[in-house]
């Protein structure tokens, strides 16, 4: 029987996780925190980025003539733009001098875009979605319904009433309404209003992702919680590391912060007087991620090291 492609669907691309890994001759290896289940602790162990931040037939649409549709979407449009483009900015920002630095149009749009496609097509996110599916469905109805009222006939508007969805065609829909055009231009758009803050770490800990990468947090209450935030709410900031060294802060403008309106689209240094910081921020990952939390393997180390996890290695 031939071997099914595209099961282990990554829902933080591969190109990606290793931007945060150590190539091992054909293999990127990088350091795993693994949540514990209901009354265990966490686990620590590296494998390949291969083997991790996947769920298996995550995006499948069976409703679909190509089931994996999605899963090559995401692997035709949006994951090249992790490759070379990212790779652009990044040497750009490593290169630069911190004082002559300031991110061009086409990069924020290059780096709201993946912000953006990236924080929609997590499980949290979809999963949402298909739980509030009856009200969602019933919305796009009312407006299907009024925007051809009186082109289609009676018989033909009571099917689209009273139209059953199966899970997958109800998935489908979903995936392609977060992943619409106009739906995108918005996210973006909101996205490029922000006061964007670009940190470089020079501390000897770098700084973590996971399979859930996109930090949305509440500014006054410094909450991750989804009742709390929002992304078009004014007090919900983002936070997507770029690399290990490499950090966007996207702030709404409501929220100047003192001086750093001066630092919009500039570099901003680290070093060790912002190890608070560094570590909070960690720690929201671990919080936020779906299963999985990632680490260069130095940090992995490092936090073996100091850290009762339980240690496990994966070859």
């Amino acid at each position: 029987m031939p071997k099914e492609d595209h099961v282990n669907q990554h829902i933080a691309p591969q190109v990606y996780l290793r931007r945060f890994a150590e190539r091992d001759k054909d293999k990127y290896i990088i350091g795993v925190w693994q949540k514990g289940a209901k009354n265990r602790e966490p686990k620590l162990f590296y494998n390949s980025v291969d083997n991790v931040g996947y769920i298996k037939r995550f995006y499948d649409v069976t409703n679909r003539r190509d089931p994996k549709y999605w899963e090559k979407y995401f692997a035709e449009h949006i994951d090249p733009l992790y490759g070379a483009p990212l790779d652009i900015v990044i040497a750009r920002i490593i290169l630069t001098r911190p004082g002559g630095f300031q991110l061009a149009d086409n990069e924020k749009q290059l780096l709201a875009t993946i912000v953006a496609s990236q924080m929609l097509r997590v499980p949290r996110v979809i999963t949402k979605h298909l739980d509030k599916a009856p009200i969602l469905l019933a919305e796009w109805k009312r407006e299907f319904l009024d925007t051809y009222d009186g082109l289609i006939p009676a018989n033909q508007e009571k099917i689209i009433r009273e139209k059953q969805y199966t899970k997958d065609e109800i998935k489908d829909i979903i995936i392609g309404h977060i992943t619409d055009e106009k739906s995108m231009e918005r996210y973006i758009s909101v996205l490029q209003d922000r006061l964007w803050l670009i940190y470089i770490n020079n501390t000897h800990f770098p700084f973590m992702t996971s399979d859930s990468p996109v930090l949305q947090y509440n500014i006054c209450g410094n909450s991750l919680d989804e009742k709390d935030t929002g992304i078009a709410r004014l007090d919900t900031a983002l936070i997507f590391t770029l690399t290990p060294r490499i950090m966007l802060h996207l702030v709404p403008r409501s929220f100047r912060l003192g001086t750093l309106e001066a630092y919009n689209g500039k570099l901003m240094v680290l070093d060790d007087r912002n190890m608070k910081f560094i570590s909070n921020y960690n720690i929201m990952q671990l919080e936020n991620c779906y299963q999985q939390a990632f680490m260069p393997l130095e940090m992995l180390e490092i936090i073996q090291a100091e850290e009762p996890f339980v240690k496990e290695q994966n070859n």
